[in-house]
């Protein structure tokens, strides 16, 4: 059986675990952590504390080394950090993400990339052209924390989201997150399903997104510390089937202050314990055949 572990040549180089995520690796750098609701007053930003983040920030930031917009910058592949199940999948973008009007939320200063005329405001904004919103939970196989990707691009897991008839909203807020329109566009089942669920560690789930700069956003939390210990599912229509949404499972995760700091790293994919670099090398990427 194939095994990303042993296949590759990369298996016999130097294999190294980190304490921490180091703040730059691959390309691609360590951004403003995430920083829950639970802990306003938290601010802890290792590697860019310059930066404030935003109460409420559920990952911390993995950004491209630029912060201009480049297409090729915001497809860098990104691939699991673990053996882990999909057990919900959303696509939250629209081409225009504003500072204000926008169901995005946006922020201040130097958000986006464009001056455009929000329609939901009437009034000529900065905003995020593209603002990329693919967003996947998993559950750790190995410890059941939930897992979460967010600002993709695209992902192999719903290869649908953003194509035909799912493709983003052009503008999108609040209210508009309730109709069906924006519904039909954003749900697995509506845009082709879900190809698979399970993802072996190593492997390529989706690419950076843009939103604001281009990154991606990752945050791990625990399901168990909350009061739903056993992980127990709601009993309704809509989370019978194989496909649960996040809310089927009665409990907000929460995403831990840092998570680069509070769990090990490694940066070639063992079956140790330690997450593995959420970018690998173009070098690695080639040696399992994603590049040609």
């Amino acid at each position: 059986m194939f095994s990303i572990f042993t296949s590759h040549s990369f298996a016999a180089k130097k294999h190294k675990i980190y304490k921490n995520l180091p703040c730059s690796f691959n390309g691609v750098k360590v951004g403003p952590s995430a920083t829950p609701y639970e802990d306003k007053k938290i601010r802890r930003h290792r590697c860019s504390p310059g930066s404030s983040g935003y109460v409420g920030k559920k990952g911390t930031s993995i950004e491209a080394s630029s912060n201009k917009y480049n297409p090729k910058s915001s497809g860098i592949p990104v691939v699991a950090i673990t053996n882990m199940t999909l057990y919900s999948a959303k696509n939250w973008g629209v081409e225009y993400g504003c500072a204000s009007g926008s169901r995005m939320g946006g922020g201040k200063g130097q958000w986006g990339n464009v001056n455009i005329l929000n329609p939901e405001t009437g009034k000529k904004e900065r905003c995020s052209n593209p603002f990329d919103g693919v967003s996947l939970w998993f559950t750790d196989d190995k410890y059941g924390n939930t897992i979460r990707y967010y600002h993709l691009k695209s992902t192999t897991l719903v290869p649908g989201f953003n194509k035909g008839k799912c493709k983003k909203p052009k503008f999108g807020n609040f209210e508009e997150m309730q109709s069906k329109n924006f519904f039909d566009t954003s749900q697995p089942e509506n845009c082709g399903g879900i190809k698979f669920y399970k993802v072996k560690k190593g492997e390529v789930i989706g690419k950076m997104g843009y939103a604001g700069n281009s990154h991606f956003s990752l945050g791990i939390g625990s399901r168990n510390s909350s009061s739903n210990e056993n992980n127990e599912i709601k009993d309704t229509d809509d989370c019978k089937g194989i496909y649960k949404s996040a809310h089927c499972y009665n409990v907000g995760p929460m995403y831990l202050i840092a998570p680069e700091d509070r769990f090990k790293w490694e940066n070639l994919p063992t079956d140790s314990d330690a997450y593995l670099f959420p970018v690998m090398s173009k070098k690695y990427l080639k040696e399992i055949g994603y590049y040609d």
